[in-house]
Formats: structure tokens, sequence, C-alpha cells
């Protein structure tokens, strides 16, 4: 089987280059001809500097080749790659912002890891299952890592932005990587609709199946989790088990926090009822009438 590390990838020799060549992605990532240069960028102190001479590395474009020249409209065949940026910069408050290499075996979609080239930050590249919507993808990607506490570099969301070749002793590297198939649709803000009744139940759990199959998360922020859970507990104790599943799908899913939210909306909230749940659903473009039981 081949490797995703074969990978054709367009490789420019620096950020000049705007034609580039063809290169695999194993002889760009794990290349040691400017290990020396780039230690040397690590050990100056002078911002301008470091970013002057990196500006002489070759870069590459990890999502596909491009041709004739470097533009997304150029796309000659996406990778099925994805690569972000976590900049220190940006996440100056994560206390174990330096410990991240020992993360990355807990997200399994991620093919290879390691420092970028100022040694200040971190690059992921991940196994992406629609390279048809990049962006998509990668909104989805912005979102975990944020309910992570993590902020990742916008800029990424563009498929020909290119990665500067960098060096790690020890860099994470997966080659059984799985496809991450997370797409994020924009919801909309209108969720208060009527419903016209059915069999409620049977419905939502079909629902809750494709949440599940598909780890989407409906609850990304407070106002859908609440609304979500204010619906379903429209179904009584019914739709507790209900709120948990879809729930966890967060990453900063608590039990026992879901629970006390869950009886605060049976003792108190009355006035949303389950075709909130169902609107909300179809914001992400799920559809009871295509689930199982």
């Amino acid at each position: 089987m081949k490797s995703l590390f074969d990978t054709k990838i367009s490789y420019y020799s620096n950020v000049e280059d705007n034609v580039g060549t063809e290169i695999s992605l194993r002889d760009f990532l794990f290349c040691g001809k400017y290990k020396k240069q780039i230690e040397h960028i690590r050990s100056i102190k002078d911002e301008d500097q470091q970013k002057s001479l990196k500006k002489q590395l070759p870069l590459a474009t990890i999502s596909g080749t491009f041709a004739p020249t470097r533009k997304a409209e150029n796309l000659v065949a996406h990778s099925n790659l994805l690569c972000i940026d976590i900049d220190k910069k940006d996440n100056m408050g994560v206390t174990w912002f330096e410990d991240l290499k020992h993360e990355w075996h807990n997200i399994p979609q991620i093919l290879y890891a390691a420092h970028s080239v100022r040694g200040e930050g971190w690059f992921a590249i991940f196994h992406i299952a629609y390279p048809d919507k990049h962006k998509e993808q990668f909104k989805a990607l912005q979102r975990d890592f944020a309910n992570s506490g993590l902020i990742i570099d916008k800029s990424c969301k563009d498929v020909s932005r290119m990665r500067t070749i960098s060096y790690d002793p020890d860099p994470y590297v997966n080659e059984a990587a799985t496809l991450y198939n997370k797409v994020w649709v924009e919801p909309k803000p209108t969720i208060h609709i009527p419903y016209s009744g059915g069999d409620d139940i049977a419905q939502v759990e079909k629902c809750c199946h494709i949440i599940t199959d598909r780890g989407i998360d409906i609850t990304s922020t407070y106002d859908d989790w609440f609304h979500v859970g204010a619906a379903l507990a429209s179904l009584g104790e019914r739709g507790r088990n209900l709120f948990h599943l879809v729930s966890s799908q967060n990453a900063k899913y608590k039990a026992a926090e879901t629970d006390k939210k869950f009886d605060n909306f049976l003792s108190n909230v009355s006035s949303i009822n389950i075709g909130t749940f169902f609107h909300i659903c179809s914001q992400y473009g799920i559809n009871w009438k295509e689930g199982r039981l």
C-alpha cells in the first residue's frame, strides 16, 4: 500500500519562487539538508533577522500540486492533507504549549507534527476526508482546537498556503493516520420553529446516531447547547441520555455538568419543543430520515 508520505506536493526554492517543482511529502519533511541553517535561525534572538533568514529556505504546498503557478485556482491535485500552524504568539496563555508533542498521539487523524522553523510553534498535518471541502474541514479543525483552548492560524484555510521547511529531531509520525471527516456548516440564527409532531423519540434517536457516526458537534456554542438540551428535555427523562450523547461530541463535555443542566431544563424550561432540536440538526445537514435505529 502506498504511504501517505509518498504523496506528491509542489516544492518552491524560496518565497520568490511561484512556479515550483514536484516532490514527495517524505522528501520534504525528512530532509536534513537545512538542519544547520534552521538551528542557526533558532539561535538568533532578533525576530526580524530570523524572519529574513527564514525567507531564504525552501517551501512546499502540503495540500497539493499547482501549475503553472501557485494559486488556489491552479490546484492540479489535492493531496488529501491539510497542514495547520499553532503559533506561540497566538497562545501565550496556554501553559502546556511546549508539551503539545505528548498530545499528538491522542488525535489519530494527524499524520505528522513537529516544531516550526523558528522553534517557537508547531505544525501538524491532517489526513482529511473531503479535499473538495478544504475550507470547511479547516473550519471544523479550527473549532475543535478552540474547544481544547488552542488557536490555530486562520491562514491555513488557503489550499495553496506554503509551509517553510523545518527540522525536528523527534517529530511525531503516524503512518496509520485515519481520516478527519468533520465539516463545518455555518449555522443559521433562527432556531424557534413549530413542530407538527410524530414519533418524536424514534426520530431524535436516528438524528443522534448520525451525530455520533459522523462525529458532529451541534453544541459548539453555549446557545446551541442550551437550546439542544431544552428541546430534548421536552421529551422528559427519555431525553437525558440523548442529551449526554449529543453533548459528548464536544471536547469540553462533562457528565456531571450536563446532568445538572438537564435537571434545570426539566424544572424550569417549557417554552422550547423538540422542533428546535430538529431545526438545529438541519443546520448541520442532519436529517432523521437518513438515520438508523
